[in-house]
């Protein structure tokens, strides 16, 4: 199942590319790709625990056109959580996961814009890969054991379907720039218990076009 989601994941990335490869040329923010880092909060929930609350830090490239644009992302998530995991016969057992890793792609629109400030919103997928997820209970019978840590690590990852609105505010090539981000819950994923939320904020980096005929 995992090797299924990451295939699924690789090409719905494949699908958004085109419009990256479309967008390199023009200045400063339309026609534009630009590198950033943000930092920021995510809430989510456990099996056993609901509104936990996790540290973000993500680099991002973000690539505009007239009218919409590509935002892929790749960052971590810091915490320390505990969850549960079932066996076949519904016995749950207690799970301690740190940490996750995540990865984005988001289609974007960009309707509205005041001068140098734009609104942004779009839809895409996320990865997301518990860094750790370990069963914490003893679990005497080997056969279940073994059932129990399969079902963990087939539960460790997910591809989650996300929402994401934003405002980059522009001067000359650096912006400063807030996203907030939606995820709905995922039951068959540790941490997808409830529908997640993030809020992040951060600096971009105009880097031009890559066309240097357009300069």
């Amino acid at each position: 199942m995992r090797t299924v989601r990451w295939l699924a994941f690789g090409l719905a990335l494949i699908a958004l590319l085109p419009s990256a490869s479309a967008a390199q040329q023009g200045r400063l923010f339309r026609d534009s790709w630009f590198w950033g880092a943000n930092v920021g909060v995510m809430n989510f929930s456990t099996a056993t625990s609901s509104n936990q609350t996790a540290s973000l830090v993500n680099l991002e490239w973000f690539i505009t056109r007239t009218r919409g644009g590509l935002y892929l992302s790749a960052g971590r998530a810091f915490f320390t959580a505990n969850g549960a995991v079932k066996d076949n016969q519904g016995n749950s057992y207690n799970v301690q996961i740190q940490d996750m890793t995540q990865i984005q792609a988001d289609l974007i629109a960009l309707p509205v814009a005041w001068g140098g400030v734009h609104l942004y919103a779009g839809g895409g997928f996320q990865m997301n890969i518990a860094h750790s997820a370990v069963v914490t209970d003893s679990i005497l019978d080997p056969n279940i054991k073994t059932q129990v840590q399969n079902t963990l690590a087939d539960q460790a990852d997910a591809i989650r379907f996300n929402l994401l609105i934003g405002v980059h505010a522009q001067l000359k090539r650096i912006a400063i720039f807030g996203n907030a981000e939606w995820l709905p819950a995922m039951g068959n994923f540790v941490l997808g218990n409830k529908a997640s939320w993030m809020l992040e904020g951060g600096i971009r980096l105009n880097f031009g076009p890559s066309d240097e005929s357009q300069q």
